[in-house]
């Protein structure tokens, strides 16, 4: 994140091995300068663009572990008081707490959002799973009614001697059933 500085450098990348930045992770603690235009490297550009001079690095760690940078920086050229510099290690750590939440915030949402799509799943499989049992159930119950209509029908046919009667019980032309 950056403010103060000239859109065509809130994107900027910097380099953990180089410049000021390497500086800070490499001792693994504040690094100030006084006029930062009087250097080389990224910042130079980062920060000289922006027309800043004196510039504060501290390193935003968490837990041990290296997680950024904040630059504070100041148009005129400057030291950085110890006060300054206590300053702008308590605000890192609080600028280190943020980050790290932002990220565990983003894997919670990530993890809860596979959560809700999977249980969608599994309500889907259930609903389909109880659909085809209740197809079952109703598919039994019409093979049962078609049983005992079948029985009777055959019970009618074996006992009938009339000839009309005994053609419409059995099923001997199935096309002109379809008529």
């Amino acid at each position: 994140a950056a403010c103060g500085l000239p859109e065509s450098t809130a994107s900027w990348r910097l380099s953990a091995r180089d410049g000021l930045t390497g500086e800070l992770f490499a001792i693994q603690g504040p690094v100030a300068c006084r006029d930062i235009q009087g250097r080389r490297g990224a910042e130079n550009s980062f920060l000289g663009d922006g027309g800043f001079h004196a510039c504060l690095g501290v390193p935003l760690r968490l837990g041990g572990r290296a997680l950024g940078a904040l630059y504070l920086a100041d148009t005129e050229v400057k030291d950085f008081s110890t006060e300054e510099i206590e300053a702008a290690q308590v605000l890192a750590s609080l600028a280190a707490v943020a980050v790290e939440n932002s990220r565990v915030h983003g894997e919670l949402r990530t993890a809860f959002e596979q959560t809700v799509a999977a249980h969608e799943g599994l309500v889907q499989s259930e609903k389909a799973r109880a659909l085809g049992e209740m197809a079952a159930g109703i598919s039994r119950e019409f093979n049962n009614i078609f049983a005992i209509i079948l029985g009777k029908a055959q019970l009618l046919l074996a006992r009938t001697h009339d000839d009309p009667l005994r053609d419409g019980l059995g099923f001997r032309d199935r096309d002109a059933l379809r008529d």
